[in-house]
């Protein structure tokens, strides 16, 4: 899932990875600031459970264009396991 959780996150039963993702790359909460990827004095940006640092100053859908190669991704899934792959992009 690539975007806005914005679910619940107190714990990380909560979290996207937890709740049947195989990936996570986006907020866990919603207002933050699309360039600075901060709410409320904290960075909310994560790719799984990793905090994103190094995109301060990118676009939050210009992060998520960059990680989400998603048809070449696609066509090696497929092609490789047999399996669908489905992205979420919220």
């Amino acid at each position: 899932m690539i975007g806005k959780w914005h679910l619940g996150f107190y714990n990380w039963d909560s979290t996207p990875t937890y709740r049947g993702f195989d990936t996570f790359y986006g907020f866990f909460s919603g207002g933050e600031d699309h360039y600075t990827h901060m709410q409320s004095h904290f960075l909310d940006f994560r790719d799984n459970k990793e905090i994103v640092r190094d995109m301060n100053g990118t676009y939050s859908v210009n992060a998520f264009t960059k990680v989400s190669y998603a048809w070449k991704f696609f066509c090696q899934c497929t092609a490789i396991s047999g399996k669908n792959l489905i992205l979420h992009l919220r």
